[in-house]
């Protein structure tokens, strides 16, 4: 018989067991706010694509067609449109970007050829894109995400009209 042996009280029991239980609440908090945190970059990161790829897909459309007369702003369907104007083996092509449907949308056919605003080859969904000429040397771009901001730019052309 041992005597020297102390005695197990139900205390002792009960105070390891609500350590484990506050490590373990602990531990799911936070394992819960790393999703929330995790949820919301997912949302702001796929708004901002959107915004942020139509906006720099159109500008370089912009850029790379960048000549005397070859940019102008129209409208195709009610809706404004960015109209480039290219020659290929001496006849006039058009390519329109436009939105239609919550699309930005892009249709290249021969000048003057009609068509329907549904024709247009899809670039990507947005919430609202707007193109106006503000100026001889300058062209304004603008889109709305889901949530209702908007996002602009201003893109300047090398060439005059």
């Amino acid at each position: 018989m041992n005597l020297n042996k102390p005695k197990a009280h139900i205390i002792d029991y009960f105070f390891i067991l609500a350590l484990f239980c506050v490590f373990t609440a602990s531990a799911l908090v936070v394992v819960l706010i790393g999703v929330n945190v995790y949820q919301s970059t997912i949302t702001n990161m796929n708004e901002n694509y959107t915004s942020r790829t139509s906006l720099t897909y159109v500008t370089q459309k912009i850029r790379q067609n960048d000549a005397i007369g070859d940019v102008s702003v129209g409208v195709v369907n009610e809706a404004s449109a960015l109209i480039l104007e290219k020659n290929y083996n001496d006849i006039p092509y058009c390519t329109y970007i436009y939105t239609f449907n919550g699309e930005l949308k892009e249709l290249f056919i021969k000048k003057g050829q009609a068509f329907s605003p549904g024709d247009g080859e899809s670039i990507m969904a947005v919430q609202n894109f707007a193109i106006s000429r503000i100026s001889e040397h300058l062209i304004k771009l603008e889109t709305t995400d889901s949530k209702g901001t908007t996002l602009e730019t201003f893109v300047s052309l090398a060439c005059n009209d």
